[in-house]
């Protein structure tokens, strides 16, 4: 199995917790749409499926998941990221266009 690396985009304020079930996160807003939207651009991702509120997007070395709340909000954004080069450019991108719209949490840093 290959090895990969874990990021979250989480809206700015969200507290983060780590329990029996995994991280866990409590947030004060959805995500932006906006961010969904720069990230799949950037990252020329594409839509691999959808299913119960989540949608799955790839590109080589990388997968990326929106996760969804009932009413269709985006709670949070998870990136597998299988090719060391995509954590480079996630951080440079978030920094230079999202960090106002959104936080990195890379567990385990």
């Amino acid at each position: 199995m290959a090895r990969y690396s874990v990021a979250f985009a989480l809206p700015i304020g969200t507290d983060v917790s780590f329990s029996e079930d995994g991280w866990e996160f409590k947030s004060p807003a959805p995500l932006s749409l906006n961010v969904k939207s720069e990230f799949i651009s950037k990252f020329n991702l594409e839509l691999i499926e959808c299913y119960s509120g989540v949608e799955k997007f790839s590109v080589d070395g990388l997968e990326f998941l929106v996760f969804y709340n009932d009413l269709h909000a985006i709670e949070h954004i998870y990136f597998k990221i299988y090719d060391k080069s995509f954590l480079v450019k996630l951080r440079e991108y978030w920094s230079d266009n999202l960090r106002n719209y959104c936080y990195l949490f890379f567990p385990g840093e």
